[in-house]
């Protein structure tokens, strides 16, 4: 059942396209970054290339997680503001779409906010999850894996051809950067 958001008022499936389009995209920055040699803006990226993942499947799957959420007042968040996925919604978020199937979902969002901590706080030791700039690499690398293998199965059904080949062109982008990469 299509439902239209409280607020603000969009077209779902518009924007969900928009959302996977937005994961491509930040991807291909990320890995731009990472050949630039800019760790934490590729962490960056890549944070928010998960958060557009799971605001597109928060809409894709509402009425499952509405079904989840035994407080009304939950529902009524989720409703009006869980497909904007604040960042302190994260893991909340990704357990509920953890415990409707998506069994990868729990760490590529523990993974992307690592990262995101990483892009505030570098190799802070008080703050990073980081001790070498390498871990970060190769850290923003696996969750660009998971999140490329992931995606056609979690969104395939709202692709077209333009999305299609944008991820043919990531894939192949991110392939040559791990080819390019010394062994760690």
């Amino acid at each position: 059942m299509e439902r239209e958001l409280l607020s603000p008022k969009i077209d779902v499936k518009s924007y969900i396209r928009a959302r996977i389009m937005e994961v491509i995209d930040e991807l291909s920055l990320s890995i731009m970054m990472l050949e630039a040699g800019a760790t934490r803006n590729a962490a960056s990226k890549a944070f928010v290339a998960v958060k557009a993942l799971i605001s597109a499947m928060v809409l894709i799957n509402l009425d499952r997680l509405l079904a989840l959420k035994r407080d009304e007042k939950e529902n009524k968040w989720y409703e009006k503001k869980a497909y904007t996925v604040p960042t302190k919604s994260i893991k909340g978020i990704s357990l509920d779409l953890f415990e409707l199937g998506y069994r990868e979902i729990g760490a590529i969002a523990d993974k992307a906010l690592n990262l995101h901590d990483y892009q505030y706080n570098g190799l802070d030791p008080d703050f990073s999850p980081y001790k070498k700039k390498e871990e970060a690499v190769r850290d923003i690398v696996v969750l660009i894996d998971a999140v490329v293998e992931k995606l056609p199965h979690w969104t395939g059904s709202y692709w077209d051809e333009e999305i299609k080949r944008d991820l043919e062109h990531l894939t192949k982008r991110l392939e040559d950067f791990k080819r390019r990469r010394p062994p760690h």
